[in-house]
């Protein structure tokens, strides 16, 4: 754990923990992402979350610099 953590270190600890609380609502269930089949999981939410994330940025800038 970092002595001091920056702003992106908060940041991807809030990221993190909200992939984990939609995986677990998704699944009905809680579970372990440090390894095995719950990584997997956390892994494939993830990158279907940075995936819509590009998306949204994307059109997000089409949309502001196209006006």
């Amino acid at each position: 754990m970092a002595i001091y953590n920056a702003v992106s270190d908060s940041a991807n600890t809030m990221i993190k923990a909200l992939q984990t609380k939609i995986g677990e609502s998704y699944l009905n269930h809680s579970f372990y992402n440090g390894g095995g089949k719950g990584k997997e999981i956390w892994q494939n939410i993830k990158d279907k979350f940075e995936k819509n994330l590009h998306f949204v940025e994307k059109n997000l800038v089409n949309f502001l610099f196209s006006t």
